[in-house]
């Protein structure tokens, strides 16, 4: 498939974000893991810490980091739906501050 250049954050085929793969870290022009952005995305936060709320990312705790960020008034929106229109389960969406 491959990403085709275009509009940054634009219209994909196909988007895959592979947040971690065990406790492996790796670092290439093609994958990073864990992800690097995985700790600043609370819409990815939470719901991961929901299911694995002990779990350690490069010596960092989800649920830690899940909590953080819910002090910071992050919460489910329940509509059903993510801003992108697919379903995603009970932590549907997410407002953030600023966004």
């Amino acid at each position: 498939m491959g990403r085709k250049d275009g509009v940054r954050w634009g219209p994909r085929l196909i988007d895959i974000d592979v947040l971690f793969y065990g406790d492996q870290v790796f670092d290439s022009p093609e994958l990073v893991l864990p992800h690097k952005d995985l700790f600043n995305r609370a819409f990815v936060l939470v719901p991961l810490a929901e299911i694995a709320p002990k779990l350690r990312l490069g010596g960092r705790s989800v649920g830690e980091a899940a909590k953080a960020a819910a002090e910071l008034g992050v919460k489910p929106l329940g509509c059903g739906l993510s801003a992108a229109g697919s379903h995603i389960g009970d932590f549907d969406a997410f407002t953030e501050p600023g966004r």
